[in-house]
């Protein structure tokens, strides 16, 4: 999102008084950044008291914390965008035990990450969501990292090998809708299986793509 379209929307958030919460989150064992899947994480902690950091300005906006990212965010210099200290002031408020999201490929939240590592216990947990560009993946890296007591549930431990560091545990578990999101239908019995991945050859290091002999 350009820094345009989050002015917009954050315009628009404070002039929307039920959308404003005049102090900060409420101390919360579990912080979901962002919104993909976020019904999917949401019943993956059960009852935990949890908190949404929204960092799209698009459902709430906590107002001290806010105000306190913005005078960080001043007397850095504009090191990082607003929205980085919005989120580590967030962190600072609700105290959580566990830091959640599928947005994994958020420059905000490996370098909030980076920004509490010493501040906080705190453990983060990040879902792959899909297949994106290794490039894309060092690009959002390469403002923080995790710490050995995070945790990344992945397509593969190929795949995230180039791209998390700090000693993380990686776990491959393919995406977290292939695990959450089960529709469960009346169908005919049959003796054929199908099997479906979001593996793609050429994008995982070390994997290029397979010859395919003619075999017709």
């Amino acid at each position: 999102m350009s820094v345009s379209a989050k002015i917009r929307k954050l315009s628009s958030l404070l002039f929307t008084r039920d959308k404003i919460s005049p102090m900060g989150p409420a101390m919360s064992r579990v912080v979901i950044f962002d919104n993909p899947y976020l019904p999917e994480m949401r019943l993956l902690v059960g009852q935990e008291s949890t908190c949404v950091f929204d960092p799209r300005y698009e459902t709430r906006l906590f107002l001290a914390p806010f105000v306190k990212g913005v005078l960080n965010w001043v007397f850095t210099g504009f090191s990082l965008p607003l929205t980085h200290h919005y989120f580590v002031s967030f962190l600072r408020f609700s105290k959580p035990d566990l830091v959640m999201t599928a947005s994994f490929d958020s420059l905000t939240f490996y370098s909030a990450r980076k920004a509490i590592s010493k501040s906080s216990t705190a453990r983060f947990a990040v879902f792959q969501r899909g297949p994106l560009p290794i490039q894309t993946l060092n690009a959002a890296t390469e403002s923080g990292g995790l710490l050995p007591r995070d945790v990344v549930f992945c397509s593969t431990d190929t795949y995230v090998d180039k791209w998390i560091t700090g000693g993380s545990e990686k776990i491959g578990s393919g995406t977290l809708a292939s695990k959450v999101q089960i529709n469960h239908r009346e169908e005919k019995l049959t003796n054929k299986i199908g099997f479906i991945s979001s593996f793609q050859y050429g994008r995982v290091p070390n994997h290029p793509p397979p010859k395919i002999a003619n075999s017709l």
